[in-house]
């Protein structure tokens, strides 16, 4: 007869504090309070008995995942943990991903100057996982020097460091992505809705295109979804 053991749940500190360091955007991310400081509210989840020299580091562009279970669990299973939220906390209304870039960036600079990490693995969650991957590609090969709306900031000036590795939890495609496939590919008139295309109007019982579609179909389909999202 063979026995499983019972994991080992280790005991853990939630450690809270900020990330702060100097906003040299032209326009400043804040409701109130210093300007001229981006400040990131963050956590550490350390095991009170299993030192590591790695730690996971989790970030959301809008942040609110500090006290997931799975972020409990990671650290009940003996791993250190770090979740920051971006700058963008609660809100995406403006939100800049490049800026949450730079703010995920100075995160890793504080786990590993700081908080004497040597070794740092991105944990992408959810939107999380877009964000990662377009962190560790800047980090490796920066181009991009300003975001679309021609706002800061650049990320070839930087010095962003490049994770040691990266792991991708229950990740989606991007949020341009995602918003793009939710799109009514029917709308033909932004400020007047009920002027649609018949034949993508998924809720026309009229629309000769019913289920299950065609290939055709769906590639007109995802194209006039492309073509709303550009003229937007």
């Amino acid at each position: 007869m063979t026995t499983t053991e019972a994991p080992v749940k280790h005991d853990y500190d939630r450690i809270p504090y900020l990330v702060a360091y100097q906003n040299n955007s032209s326009v400043r991310d804040v409701y109130g309070g210093v300007a001229e400081l981006v400040v990131l509210e963050s956590y550490l989840l350390k095991p009170k008995t299993k030192p590591s020299d790695t730690v996971l580091v989790f970030m959301h562009p809008i942040g609110g995942g500090a006290y997931l279970p799975m972020i409990n669990a990671l650290a009940r299973a003996g791993h250190h943990v770090i979740y920051c939220n971006s700058r963008f906390r609660g809100t995406d209304s403006a939100l800049l991903m490049e800026k949450v870039v730079e703010d995920l960036g100075e995160c890793i600079k504080d786990a590993k100057n700081r908080l004497g990490y040597s070794k740092v693995v991105l944990a992408g969650w959810s939107g999380g996982g877009s964000l990662s991957v377009f962190y560790q590609q800047q980090a490796q090969n920066p181009t991009v020097t300003a975001s679309p709306s021609g706002d800061g900031p650049d990320l070839t000036q930087l010095g962003l460091i490049p994770a040691d590795g990266l792991m991708l939890l229950a990740a989606h495609i991007s949020r341009h992505g995602t918003m793009t496939e939710w799109m009514d590919a029917s709308i033909l008139d932004e400020t007047d809705p009920s002027k649609r295309d018949a034949e993508l109007d998924l809720y026309n019982p009229d629309n000769p295109n019913q289920p299950p579609y065609t290939p055709e179909f769906l590639e007109r389909y995802h194209a006039a979804q492309i073509a709303r999202n550009r003229r937007i």
